[in-house]
């Protein structure tokens, strides 16, 4: 199904203020001073394409309504709070019939909103502000993914036994494993054989990227479909981790967009600044949208150079936003 998303509104943000955000283009990048509440906005507009139940409910909101693909999904942080209620299987016995009818018109309201989300085709990927995270957990020698697999087994060990902090947990580190640069060689050429991508998909991937590298330049051998980084000079070859900050940042950022499967895709971005060159911060969003690869684009900044490009018409100051 495609997706359409033509407004988001949050009602008492932080419990204080009023968003409608509505989206009248594919592309929307709203400007503004830090404290605004931009990042919030995104994520809490992320949590709820994804239906990260758990971490939406630790934002400070009253009302969240979300007009997409001609649907209206709305529903109170109340309304939230109940529903989860009633997933984990926190109903007490002293709960009467009618609170237990009460609570099962949540359940009904949040599996209707789940049948929405999840008939969208398109994948979103999501950039939040501490994308720049290095692989830390490898410095103790263990993934994070086998720490969170060894931690859902011994859960499920123990029987009968909810734990909701736990679980939004675990969905907070599964966001943060889908978002940390993994620094190597290997996780890049991974993600090139994943995409099942024909050359000329991954010679534009590398002619994008070889304009933002300095020293270095991305090699394809066309007979091995091999990837390698190679000195500009010396044509020996580099490990990604030799790069810069912000070199690291546009290899990992080009290759989800352009080695991606899909060619739909809902591209939500925290600060596309980050570790970036004024030049460099003016050409990005620009590259991603040509990419062909996004078919929506929402991002949140407070550098001009973000869109000082042909951008421009797109972005918006974030007070017009607040009610």
């Amino acid at each position: 199904m495609n997706l359409e998303i033509k407004r988001f509104r949050i009602l008492g943000l932080h419990y204080y203020q009023d968003f409608d955000i509505v989206f009248d283009e594919s592309i929307k990048i709203l400007v503004g001073e830090n404290g605004l509440g931009k990042t919030t906005v995104l994520n809490a507009l992320y949590y709820t394409l994804t239906m990260r139940w758990h971490i939406l409910e630790d934002i400070g909101f009253d009302f969240i309504e979300l007009y997409i693909n001609d649907q209206i999904i709305e529903f109170s942080h109340s309304d939230l709070e109940n529903y989860l209620i009633v997933k984990k299987g926190f109903l007490k016995s002293t709960h009467s019939h009618e609170q237990f009818a009460s609570l099962g018109e949540y359940i009904h309201k949040f599996i209707l909103f789940e049948e929405i989300l999840e008939n969208i085709s398109h994948k979103i990927v999501y950039f939040p502000v501490n994308r720049n995270i290095e692989n830390q957990m490898e410095t103790f020698g263990l993934g994070l993914h086998t720490i969170i697999n060894s931690e859902v087994k011994a859960r499920k060990r123990k029987k009968g036994t909810h734990n909701e902090d736990f679980e939004a947990l675990i969905e907070r580190m599964s966001i943060l494993k889908d978002t940390i640069i993994k620094l190597n060689m290997e996780d890049v050429e991974r993600m090139f054989a994943d995409s099942k991508a024909s050359i000329s998909l991954m010679e534009h991937f590398i002619n994008v990227c070889n304009q933002y590298l300095v020293t270095t330049e991305f090699y394809i051998n066309k007979n091995r479909i091999d990837l390698e980084v190679r000195n500009k000079k010396t044509k020996e070859e580099v490990s990604l981790r030799q790069l810069s900050s912000g070199e690291k940042q546009i290899v990992y950022i080009f290759t989800k967009i352009f080695l991606s499967r899909q060619d739909d895709l809902i591209v939500l971005f925290d600060e596309p600044e980050l570790s970036l060159s004024m030049l460099w911060q003016k050409k990005l969003l620009v590259d991603i949208v040509n990419s062909k690869k996004c078919s929506f684009l929402f991002a949140v900044t407070h550098s001009p150079f973000v869109f000082k490009n042909e951008l421009d018409k797109y972005a918006i100051g974030m007070n017009v936003y607040i009610d």
